[in-house]
Formats: structure tokens, sequence, C-alpha cells
């Protein structure tokens, strides 16, 4: 997190949420990263890779970025119900299984100067989708547990579908954006026996 705060301070004309940004370092400051950059990248692209490894979330709202740790089950800022959806608008689907991982090879080094990369291979739910194979370089850590346990969170997330709701809401709900957690209580067996708790992907004002 000291890492992005730097790239942000140093090489962007944006700002960043204190508040945010301090939560999330204290999750991941049991996981130190330790890495020379040896590749040109843009700043958001820097950031995104180093959101990705260290679990986290990074996104860019009114010229400031927010950080969330991701394993950390979210506490919903709202409630939708059947009378928050506009008639007819509601539409359930769900990832397609063909861009699920089912194979995740994570490269690492544990230091510079190693020819070939170190490997972790994991796979998940490989006899319900097959096999689909996705192959990424951690290359922000230098020891094995970090990769693996980075490894592992981002295995089970990319080998599972997730359904997706889309809807249209009434002006009651226009506070909500993307990455707000939220709580569906709707009509028992329409998504869910209870109520859910999902995030908000995206979110586009008429």
């Amino acid at each position: 997190v000291e890492i992005m705060v730097w790239a942000i301070q140093n090489y962007s004309n944006f700002d960043y949420d204190v508040t945010s940004f301090t939560v999330a370092r204290n999750k991941v400051d049991g996981m130190r990263a330790n890495f020379v950059l040896d590749r040109r990248l843009n700043t958001r692209e820097f950031l995104r890779e180093l959101a990705f490894q260290s679990r986290c979330a990074i996104w860019l709202n009114d010229n400031k970025f927010f950080l969330q740790f991701l394993p950390e089950e979210p506490v919903a800022v709202d409630t939708i119900t059947e009378s928050d959806i506009e008639v007819d608008s509601l539409t359930l689907s769900s990832i397609d299984t063909e861009k699920l991982v089912t194979k995740f090879v994570a490269l690492w080094k544990s230091n510079g100067d190693q020819a070939e990369p170190n490997k972790v291979i994991l796979r998940y739910n490989v006899e319900k989708y097959g096999i689909h194979e996705e192959e990424y370089d951690f290359f922000i850590y230098n020891q094995y547990d970090f990769v693996a346990k980075a490894a592992e969170f981002w295995m089970i997330r990319k080998a599972n579908s997730y359904k997706i709701l889309r809807c249209r809401l009434f002006i009651n709900k226009l506070k909500l954006e993307a990455f707000d957690p939220v709580s569906f209580d709707l009509e028992a067996g329409l998504i869910a026996n209870s109520a859910v708790t999902g995030i908000v992907q995206k979110a586009i004002y008429d």
C-alpha cells in the first residue's frame, strides 16, 4: 500500500482515500512486497497489478483512488427489495463457464538473478468445468508463502461462476456506485433462498 501511495503521489495528478488505504494496509502488512520493476507500466496499470497481487481492488472515483481488501466479507451499505426495482427490468445471468480458470499457474522469483521463474500450480473445480489454464506473474513477491496465499485466493474466485443481476432502480438508490456491497432481499428462490450480499460492478445513471 505504501508503494501505491508513492506511485500516486509521484506519477499521477490524483489523490487517494486515506481511510480505505489505511484499512487495506493493515490487512496486507504481513505480506510485504519486495521487487524491482524491470518493465515500463503506466501508473494505473501498475496500481492494478499491485492491487491484484495483494488481493485488493483499486478504483478511481472523483479524482481519488480507493482501495479495498477483498478476502473479507463486506458489510452491506444498503438493501434492495422488489419495491426498489422497476417492473420487468430485472434479469439474472451468470459468468460464462468457458471464461473460468480451473488451473492457475503462479510465476515468481526469489531474486532478480533467477533465469527461470518458480511455479505454484493450483487446480480447482477441474472435474466440474474441465481444464481452463491461466498463467500470471506475481512479480511483487519473492517468498513462496506469499505467492501461494495470493494465488489460492484468486484460484477460488476464478474457478467459480457467479450470478449477475441487472436491473433498473429508482432515484432512492441513486447513491449506489461501483464496488458498493448491497444486500439483495428479494422473494425467496428468485436469486437465493435468503438475503444475500452482492457487489455493484457497474452503476449507470439515466
